[in-house]
């Protein structure tokens, strides 16, 4: 519950200072997919230039949060992800991702997303199946095995409909040059082949 109380705090205090923004990410599985554990939260925004990034992260250290990391989105020479401590967390480690630049669809992951109720009183607006389908492809690794797992979760309940957008919206990511140097769409057609076949499960994937 404290987890999203603040998801909700932040979202508001991100509008208050002049952007929209959405919740991804894990607690955006759980929202969309199935519970899990998760230590962080995540959020897509929407931001027009670098100089909009960078005074948002300004506006976030005034209001106390710890800028750790400046995540470059390295082909384009933008600023792809603020990472941040919330001051209020025991744990030093940054618990915070605001994606601006990350994976070149976060406007319109936040101008699609759709108010969800995680618990009583707290409606946030969290990222649609197809777009958070589309970002977890674009990120797993053999090292990020826990986007496999979720990528195969959000997978289970998704519509026909949900999986065409999903590949659309590779294609647009990587028409937009963010795709880290992988084949999205051969990347996206091995999960649902595995998905298909129930194999999905074991996460035995051959990539």
């Amino acid at each position: 519950m404290k987890k999203l109380q603040r998801a909700a705090e932040l979202i508001d205090l991100i509008r208050r200072f002049g952007h929209e923004s959405a919740l991804v990410g894990g607690l955006a599985v759980s929202a969309r997919a199935r519970e899990r554990f998760t230590k962080d939260v995540d959020f897509a925004v929407a931001v027009s230039t670098d100089d909009e990034s960078e005074k948002l992260a300004l506006s976030m250290q005034r209001e106390g949060y710890q800028l750790t990391t400046v995540i470059e989105q390295e082909v384009h020479g933008i600023v792809g992800t603020l990472r941040f401590r919330d001051p209020r967390e025991r744990s030093e480690e940054p618990s915070i991702d605001l994606l601006c630049g990350s994976c070149g669809i976060e406007r319109e992951v936040v101008e699609e997303a759709t108010f969800v109720s995680m618990a009583q009183g707290i409606e946030i607006p969290v990222a649609r199946l197809p777009h958070l389908l589309a970002m977890k492809v674009l990120s797993e690794n053999d090292v990020r095995v826990q986007d496999r797992a979720d990528i195969q979760a959000l997978m289970h309940v998704a519509s026909d409909a949900e999986l065409d957008e999903a590949r659309q919206l590779l294609q647009l990511i990587t028409e937009r040059g963010f795709q880290r140097e992988k084949d999205l769409g051969q990347t996206f057609s091995k999960f649902a082949q595995a998905h298909r076949q129930g194999q999905g499960n074991d996460l035995d994937l051959d990539f």
